[in-house]
């Protein structure tokens, strides 16, 4: 990620403007253990920067469904983000924003970790139909965030100001419902 010079003064005015929680993404295009491992850490770090303004840290470790060994990339990333959410101080939680996983269950150690709050999909480019049969965790379909559908890309291009903030935070108090 980009350095955010300005994160305290953006995090004070989502507070004043009643958000729930804001996201920061990065991209794992391949399995570099070191190259995640300070993705995760750097993710975790801005998410104490959010917390600390009482929001919810909304982490999105995006990998890519084009990787050529988009496997091997998400194992690592499950245990980066387990050592992270395991170092987590009190009783602190994340939301986690996920790359619909390629191998079954994978998720399922991180949507019952008492640290996460809630494991949102990532459609990260699958369509609708390709998703259905990854997003099955133990019978539990994390949220589905279909960011380029039609509709939120509508949304996203017609709001303005506050009210393109108001539809992010009602979609993300939906997603913790």
């Amino acid at each position: 990620m980009k350095p955010i010079p300005a994160l305290g003064v953006l995090l004070d005015r989502a507070v004043k403007l009643g958000v729930f929680g804001t996201k920061m993404r990065s991209v794992i295009n391949l399995p570099s253990r070191s190259g995640i491992a300070a993705i995760a850490a750097q993710q975790f770090e801005i998410a104490a920067q959010i917390a600390e303004h009482d929001l919810m840290a909304i982490i999105e470790p995006e990998a890519l469904i084009k990787s050529p060994d988009k496997k091997g990339a998400e194992a690592i990333l499950l245990a980066e983000l387990t050592k992270q959410l395991d170092e987590l101080p009190g009783d602190r939680q994340v939301m986690l924003k996920l790359t619909i996983p390629d191998v079954p269950d994978l998720s399922a150690p991180l949507m019952k970790h008492d640290r996460v709050a809630r494991v949102v999909a990532l459609s990260g480019g699958y369509g609708r139909t390709q998703v259905s049969p990854r997003e099955q965790v133990d019978g539990e379909s994390p949220n589905r965030d279909f960011s380029n559908s039609t509709i939120t890309s509508c949304i996203w291009f017609i709001c303005r100001g506050s009210a393109r903030e108001s539809i992010f935070n009602l979609v993300i108090w939906l997603a913790t419902r």
